[in-house]
């Protein structure tokens, strides 16, 4: 009976062990299949900006002719634009929106923007204000106005590398399910990976073409294929790509039918662009109704009030100003709506 129970025993230490043995296995597998990560880029701190990197061999020479003026001033501006908020992501939008060049540089471009603004409103007031009784009323009026032009031309500065930005994602998300679907059908024909890459980045699409163009140029230049698609998935706004780029490296690292992967993706992108464009149209019947109340009852409504007070019972009528106003104002919303509808608009190829 003892020998009977140690046996026993002994199968169930054993068992335990060979499914210890299992579990690490699967979990090893599971750990291979879990999505990996898009690194986080590592950016300089805004203390530390370093203005002798500043190279505007690729800019308008005019501006660099001016900043060599005075490269202590115009330096000293930039290291003020550099802690504003709006400049918090400058150096991951410089890089998303493409634009060939470092922090410094472009910060050290915005200050001669805005100090050029600041110069030339500045300028233009007094000019206008001369022969004028109340000097000091003009001068004031051209510095507020220059100090006023200084401080929207910094901050428009610093916001078009995001704009830009968002623009070439817009873009980029046009072109994917085509580009994904021209990969996949190269690599059924029976190019490798990175000559199917290529192909694509051949082709004309766009914004998505000179990324690609840029991820093969990493690759060229011994960077691995991962890490290199790691770079592209780090600084692109492009949500669909981000996606795409992923679910690519994890295929390349498990295994399996790459082009049958990537065709699945592409079909997946172009199902959630249907979708957006679908829940698009449903927003603009909506937006269509305001926009015609705004843009075609509201003036005949003005009109009719503004005629109807020029009446004798009424005793007098609006005046001019205030009908202007109003014309102007149904003016200023009509664009506004027409710019909501245009930023709103999903990016169908």
């Amino acid at each position: 009976m003892k020998t009977d129970s140690v046996r026993q025993l002994k199968s169930l230490i054993d068992n335990e062990e060979e499914s210890g043995d299992d579990r690490r296995e699967a979990l090893e597998k599971m750990r291979e299949r879990r999505p990996a990560q898009i690194p986080q880029q590592s950016f300089r701190p805004r203390g530390a900006l370093d203005f002798r990197k500043v190279d505007f061999s690729r800019w308008n020479k005019t501006e660099g002719k001016i900043f060599r003026l005075a490269p202590d001033f115009f330096s000293s501006i930039a290291k003020v634009f550099g802690k504003l908020p709006v400049a918090g992501e400058l150096e991951a939008s410089i890089k998303a929106a493409g634009i060939p060049t470092n922090a410094e540089t472009y910060l050290a471009y915005a200050s001669v923007v805005s100090a050029a603004s600041f110069f030339l409103v500045a300028v233009l007031f007094a000019v206008l204000g001369v022969g004028t009784q109340d000097v000091v009323a003009t001068y004031a009026v051209a510095i507020s106005s220059g100090v006023i032009a200084f401080f929207l031309a910094g901050i428009a500065s610093l916001s078009y590398p995001g704009f830009h930005a968002a623009q070439r994602a817009t873009q980029i998300d046009r072109e994917l399910p085509f580009a994904l679907r021209h990969l996949a059908t190269q690599i059924k024909a029976g190019l490798n990976f990175q000559k199917a890459l290529a192909s694509v980045a051949s082709g004309e699409y766009g914004a998505l073409s000179t990324e690609l163009r840029r991820t093969l140029g990493d690759m060229q230049g011994g960077m691995p294929t991962d890490k290199a698609l790691f770079e592209l998935a780090a600084r692109t706004r492009s949500k669909g790509l981000k996606q795409a780029v992923m679910q690519v490296i994890r295929a390349l690292k498990t295994g399996g039918t790459l082009s049958d992967i990537i065709a699945g993706i592409a079909a997946d992108v172009a199902f959630e662009t249907r979708m957006k464009l679908r829940d698009f149209t449903e927003q603009l019947n909506l937006i269509s109704a305001v926009f015609i109340m705004v843009a075609v009852v509201a003036p005949v409504i003005v009109t009719i009030l503004s005629a109807i007070t020029q009446l004798p019972l009424l005793g007098g009528g609006i005046g001019s100003e205030a009908v202007f106003i109003a014309f102007g104002s149904v003016v200023a919303i009509s664009f506004l709506i027409l710019l909501l509808i245009k930023r709103a608009e999903p990016a169908v190829g």
